[in-house]
């Protein structure tokens, strides 16, 4: 049996649901974690490394990675072995999503200013992408 004086929460605080874990498993559900995310690290290296010797392939790479928001600044970071001031700089070359501003007397192009940025853009022009082509507000 466990001790689960401490013990560590699997929901935030305002969540409606709420676990407890004891401290021990935590600790072992972070390492393991830990050591899968270094272990996608490696294989992701291992399968770009000829893809990245192209320079144009490279950028590609790079322009769809930082648009997806799956892939965390971090990994990006790890598996180019650039850091993100550079990636962006490669993204702003070539970007795949461009944002106007969306009011009529306006529609003049908005700056990313940073992948964060960029990725709040992407998850709106998705929400309401999705909204319109499913009927709804229309």
């Amino acid at each position: 049996m466990h001790n689960t004086s401490s013990c560590g929460v699997f929901y935030p605080k305002d969540d409606a649901l709420k676990a407890a874990i004891p401290a021990d498993m935590l600790k072992a559900a972070q390492n393991q974690h830990s050591k899968n995310q270094d272990a996608r690290i490696v294989r992701l290296r291992q399968l770009l490394c000829p893809l990245l010797g192209d320079l144009n392939s490279r950028n590609d790479f790079i322009v769809l990675s930082v648009e997806n928001p799956l892939i965390e600044d971090a990994d990006l970071v790890d598996v180019l072995a650039l850091d993100l001031p550079e990636i962006m700089q490669v993204w702003e070359a070539r970007p795949i999503s461009i944002f106007d501003c969306l009011h009529p007397a306006c529609r003049a192009p908005i700056p990313v200013r940073n992948r964060t940025h960029l990725l709040r853009h992407l998850r709106l022009e998705r929400y309401f992408g999705l909204r319109v082509g499913a009927g709804v507000g229309t």
